[in-house]
């Protein structure tokens, strides 16, 4: 049986229902009107898929990148070679880079500066895996938004791979100050050098032979003046080599021809110059083809009859004074040239004959080969002035 509902209830019923639907329809309309009278609410296409597409970064690219920092190292002289991968198996769509790198060198450096080179140019980042097996080091280059690999680098642990040679060069200053014993075991240590004496200070016939059978270069230090000459002529070291102590073409040629392994020389002073000593050096220099070195002290008169006698006149750039160094200091600098890939020539490095230095160039020789340093003659070095 069916139960009744009165008329009165039924419409009450119907009023609350149609109160009910107004909010509703209210928030319908303002949602359909809203897009319409502000266009930034409009809803946009939705766009399916849309993953950014790996970097395109060409192999000649990556080959200048590697190139370049190679080169940083002094390795420019190693070959880079390129290997597709297989991809048969794997879906890698990248190459690989097999690098030859000297055993002696910490991979670290290159990885090192594989994530700085590549942070700087805002390109690539890295990641790297050493392989303890064969002490190898697989590097990925990866670029893009989502990392994706571009390459992978292979750097293989080689003894026959060397940095591209360097120079550096020694001159022990005031030499006369050596030790007979120090002094013959520089010239066995079968090693280029350079060493400063004055006319006055020619050493001992057994000095002479080891230094004469040595690599040494002699540059002497001379006076500019007559009463400096002087004083050279009347030594007891010349009494051998001179007749008298005149100041002549004879006892001039006589001192040079006496000097060990004399390559060069330069003048004292600028004080007193005596221009007609001057010429009587220098005509002999020119006679024994000896270098003259130009040490900007305003000794131009000295400097220009050099010149017009067409002397080779060079200069130590890059001279380095370690007089008053420490062992430790001396240690230190020379070892931080050695690891200045920047640079071809290392420093020519003035020293003090009366410090233990033998002891400081034995202990770095492990690090020469290192890094491919060689000890070259310092007048090697010097720069050449083609003019005044």
């Amino acid at each position: 049986m069916e139960t009744w509902i009165s008329r009165n209830k039924r419409k009450r019923k119907t009023f609350w229902q149609r109160w009910f639907i107004i909010p509703i329809l209210l928030v319908i309309a303002v949602g359909l009107y809203m897009p319409y009278s502000h266009p930034q609410l409009r809803p946009k296409a939705i766009l399916h898929n849309i993953i950014p597409p790996v970097p395109v970064v060409s192999e000649t690219d990556i080959y200048h990148f590697l190139s370049d920092i190679l080169a940083e190292f002094r390795l420019d002289s190693l070959n880079i070679e390129l290997k597709k991968l297989d991809t048969s198996q794997t879906k890698v769509n990248y190459s690989r880079y097999d690098i030859s790198w000297p055993k002696d060198f910490p991979a670290l450096w290159f990885v090192n500066r594989v994530q700085q080179k590549g942070q700087s140019l805002a390109k690539f980042s890295s990641k790297a895996l050493e392989n303890r097996a064969d002490e190898s080091l697989t590097i990925w280059l990866m670029a893009g938004d989502y990392a994706d690999t571009i390459a992978e680098i292979e750097l293989i642990p080689n003894t026959d791979a060397v940095p591209r040679m360097s120079t550096i060069a020694f001159v022990f200053d005031n030499f006369a100050n050596f030790r007979i014993d120090e002094a013959l075991a520089l010239t066995e240590l079968n090693i280029p050098f350079g060493f400063i004496i004055q006319p006055d200070q020619i050493p001992g016939t057994k000095l002479v032979k080891a230094l004469e059978s040595s690599r040494g270069q002699c540059l002497l230090k001379v006076p500019s003046n007559r009463l400096g000459w002087e004083l050279v002529m009347a030594t007891n070291q010349l009494a051998k080599a001179i007749s008298n102590n005149k100041i002549n073409q004879v006892n001039m040629r006589s001192v040079m021809a006496n000097t060990p392994s004399l390559a060069g020389l330069y003048f004292t002073d600028s004080l007193a110059i005596d221009k007609e000593i001057v010429r009587l050096v220098l005509d002999e220099a020119e006679y024994s083809k000896l270098s003259y070195l130009y040490q900007d002290n305003g000794c131009s008169f000295c400097d220009s009859l050099a010149y017009l006698k067409g002397i080779n006149i060079l200069k130590f750039d890059n001279l380095v004074d370690c007089r008053k160094f420490s062992v430790d200091e001396l240690s230190e600098t020379i070892l931080g040239a050695a690891n200045n890939f920047a640079v071809d020539n290392k420093g020519v490095f003035l020293l003090n004959s009366a410090q233990e230095i033998l002891p400081v160039i034995k202990s770095l020789d492990n690090i020469f080969k290192k890094y491919n340093v060689i000890i070259t003659p310092p007048l090697n070095t010097a720069a050449v002035i083609d003019g005044l």
